[in-house]
């Protein structure tokens, strides 16, 4: 497992077991990396650090694998089943796999899609903002289409799924960018993945935008552009 894997297995992991991710150090070779992951102990419970319950994930990254530590702040009931809890999210975690293009001397063929929940860190590097912190997830999305047919995708047929089963559309880029400067805006607006078709051998790569939420996968329906049939498509974090 690569250190970009297992930050991804991480912060699923922490998904996965109801906590939204609230902070996230990237892990290294030579340096740890750490998700932090927060759920009320009640509903209507204030953001204050008391009220609530904590998951820490400790991620170390070496050149011959990744190791994980779970260390949670919970109630009595779950915090006994809280080892096999985790254990049975990291399995999981770890053998999802994002499709994405093989490199081989026969690539193989059909549609790839990556979607990627950006945070923070991520967000800042990209727009120069802190999206998250102000209500917007960027969420980057790459569609490969290693086919001889011609797809075509619309925005309103990408959504988020969150942990407890609601499936949640894009936003407009007038509602995403309502609390960012005009330069942000223009950044976001460059960069959002551009609807219509996509050529047979073409890659479509860009941005959408989504209320910030923990979201466990994702759900894409493309249509081939002759016969209009849908293709749908699932990625889990």
């Amino acid at each position: 497992m690569t250190c970009q894997q297992a930050n991804r297995v991480a912060r699923a992991v922490v998904s996965r077991l109801g906590y939204e991710v609230v902070h996230a150090e990237a892990a290294e070779v030579g340096k740890k990396g750490v998700v932090v992951g927060r759920r009320a102990r009640w509903a209507g419970a204030e953001a204050t650090g008391e009220g609530e319950y904590s998951l820490t994930v400790n991620v170390t990254c070496t050149a011959e694998g990744a190791g994980f530590e779970g260390l949670a702040r919970e109630s009595v009931g779950r915090g006994l089943a809280f080892r096999r809890q985790f254990q049975e999210a990291l399995a999981a975690a770890a053998s999802t796999r994002v499709a994405r293009p093989q490199s081989d001397t026969a690539p193989r063929r059909g549609l790839f899609v990556i979607v990627e929940p950006q945070r923070s860190s991520e967000a800042l590097g990209e727009f120069g903002f802190d999206l998250p912190a102000h209500g917007v997830m960027p969420v980057r999305v790459r569609i490969e289409n290693r086919t001889a047919r011609a797809y075509v995708y619309q925005q309103a047929q990408l959504q988020l799924v969150a942990q407890d089963g609601r499936r949640v559309s894009s936003l407009p880029l007038g509602e995403a960018a309502r609390a960012v400067s005009a330069e942000v805006r223009a950044r976001m607006a460059e960069r959002l993945l551009a609807e219509g078709e996509i050529a047979a051998g073409e890659i479509r790569e860009g941005f959408a935008f989504f209320p910030a939420a923990a979201y466990r996968r994702a759900k894409l329906t493309l249509f081939d552009r002759e016969s209009g049939e849908p293709e749908g498509l699932a990625i889990d974090f």
